[in-house]
């Protein structure tokens, strides 16, 4: 018998059933019927696409302001829910999700070109394990499929719908949602560790690019009197590549040099400029 892979360790001989995302839940739209003076000094508050397209869980601190009527009838997002972008320019970027993983106290919207996924009842799957179901590589590779398009895609819910998802130990509950909160753990674990190592090369690649910028300056800032200064024309020979019109780059730059030289150097003037090399003597 061959190795067990570590999924299989952890499901530990538990079932895991794929069922039709049609069949264990239900789809809604964003807002409808808003215009632009809505969302000026607005009563209520909405999920803006940015805050799903880049986010894995909905930041609840970036939420913003529009105008909603007692009397209008627009869903509502709910703890649990998964919400997806419903269009990108891009296929594979269409249909980008985030999940509803804080607790919601008042009512909150969502943005008109999004839409939502709720599932029933019935299915027991925690909101914290649908971050990272819905945006591993698999069901992006998935997702990407249902959308259509030219210059911009735009995800089909008809074909949506018949995405299958993954459901472990779906007749036991409990055990279910235990493997649930071992994978979140684990993947948990990783998002920190990578947090803190991108945090960590940041900050040393910005010391590190001070550092270059301060010898740089340190190292090419000459004095009068410690070099000798020459004309960019005296030392090479300047083209465009079209012809040899000097006067065009002879007045750009002149450099300071006190050692024989080989220049290769490419400037920008009246399109692309090509410098020719020249030693001096």
């Amino acid at each position: 018998m061959g190795q067990m892979s570590f999924l299989e360790k952890l499901l530990n001989g538990a079932e895991v059933e794929w069922k039709v995302l049609g069949e264990v839940s239900e789809i809604y739209g964003g807002l409808t019927g808003k215009n632009k003076q809505d969302f000026e000094n607005g009563n209520a508050t909405y999920i803006p696409y940015k805050n799903i397209f880049d986010n894995i869980e909905i930041k609840m601190d970036k939420l913003e302001s529009v105008k909603v009527a007692g009397s209008e009838k627009q869903h509502t997002v709910k703890y649990g829910d998964v919400l997806f972008t419903g269009s990108s320019e891009r296929a594979d970027e269409a249909g980008m999700s985030s999940a509803v993983t804080e607790k919601i106290e008042n009512s909150i919207y969502l943005n008109s070109f999004s839409f939502g996924v709720r599932f029933n009842e019935n299915i027991t799957l925690a909101p914290e394990f649908l971050k990272y179901l819905f945006r591993s590589h698999f069901m992006r590779k998935e997702i990407a499929k249902t959308a259509n398009g030219v210059t911009r895609f735009n995800i089909s819910k008809a074909q949506f719908k018949k995405l299958q998802i993954p459901i472990p130990c779906p007749n036991n509950p409990e055990k279910s949602l235990a493997i649930q909160a071992e994978i979140v753990r684990i993947l948990d674990t990783f998002t920190e560790l990578t947090t803190d190592l991108t945090t960590e090369l940041t900050t040393e690649l910005t010391a590190r690019k001070k550092q270059y910028n301060y010898y740089r300056d340190q190292l090419l800032n000459f004095d009068d009197g410690e070099v000798e200064w020459k004309a960019l024309g005296e030392v090479c020979e300047v083209g465009t590549g079209r012809s040899n019109r000097q006067d065009e780059v002879e007045k750009f730059v002149t450099l300071r040099l006190n050692t024989q030289v080989t220049l290769y150097l490419l400037v920008l003037v009246s399109g692309l400029v090509r410098v020719t090399t020249s030693t001096t003597r």
